[in-house]
């Protein structure tokens, strides 16, 4: 029992991290403050991007570690690894494509997994994070 709530926390977490990043650049998209012309995104789009997308993330290992049935850190770090090489592969597969700045991409990657971690000890606060 203890291996499906662990499973969940970090499902949790992540689910978090692309529901709300999503629907972020989807209210965002609707209400026209983002082209639906990637090319014509400039970089103070990109930087809002960045913006919510660090605090997402930070929610999202917040939500990890409070679910976590023990050792919250540990199931953060879980996440933060996932997000991490998810992050990696965004910037290999966005490489190459129009209007996406390579950039953005390493920044995402390598915001991720100290987002991710802040989120975590946010919610273990000073307890023993095992």
């Amino acid at each position: 029992m203890k291996m499906i709530k662990s499973i969940f926390a970090v499902i949790a977490g992540f689910f978090t991290i692309v529901v709300l990043s999503g629907g972020m650049d989807a209210l965002l998209e609707a209400v026209g403050f983002y082209p639906l012309d990637r090319e014509a995104f400039t970089i103070g789009m990109f930087a809002v991007s960045i913006f919510y997308r660090i605090l997402i993330s930070i929610l999202g290992g917040f939500v990890v570690g409070k679910l976590a049935p023990d050792k919250p850190v540990k199931h953060v770090v879980v996440l933060a690894v996932i997000g991490t090489i998810i992050g990696i592969l965004g910037v290999i597969t966005g490489w190459n494509l129009p209007g996406y700045p390579r950039w953005y991409a390493i920044s995402l990657a390598a915001l991720t997994f100290p987002t991710i971690w802040f989120g975590g000890k946010l919610a273990v606060g000073g307890k023993s994070a095992g």
